[in-house]
């Protein structure tokens, strides 16, 4: 159960992760961060499963970083999910950067 003395609230998902999703492997393994559709990017190296936070003694600093680097990913994440509309439009922006860099302005 979560509340607002958890210091790392920020890193909890909405839902209690699933049992079977949750790395099980000897203390010390390494961690790498990725994102695996919780707010929680911290996974094993081992078997690609999440790892709990509270297995780090990490301060509120910290996880402050984290969640940061969590939402940055996400948020470049999204746009490029919805890139679709937008593609055509940055390319031609592109073309126009390289054409008027090729006939430079007299």
């Amino acid at each position: 159960m979560t509340n607002s003395t958890d210091p790392y609230l920020r890193l909890r998902p909405q839902a209690a992760t699933e049992a079977d999703e949750i790395c099980r492997c000897e203390q010390g393994t390494p961690v790498l961060l990725q994102p695996h559709l919780s707010r929680n990017p911290l996974s094993c190296c081992r078997c690609n499963l999440e790892v709990p936070p509270e297995r780090f003694d990490f301060d509120v600093a910290s996880v402050d970083s984290l969640a940061s680097w969590r939402d940055f990913h996400d948020s470049f994440c999204h746009l490029w999910l919805d890139s679709g509309e937008f593609e055509e439009w940055a390319a031609a922006q592109l073309r126009d950067l390289i054409e008027s860099s090729q006939h430079p302005r007299a």
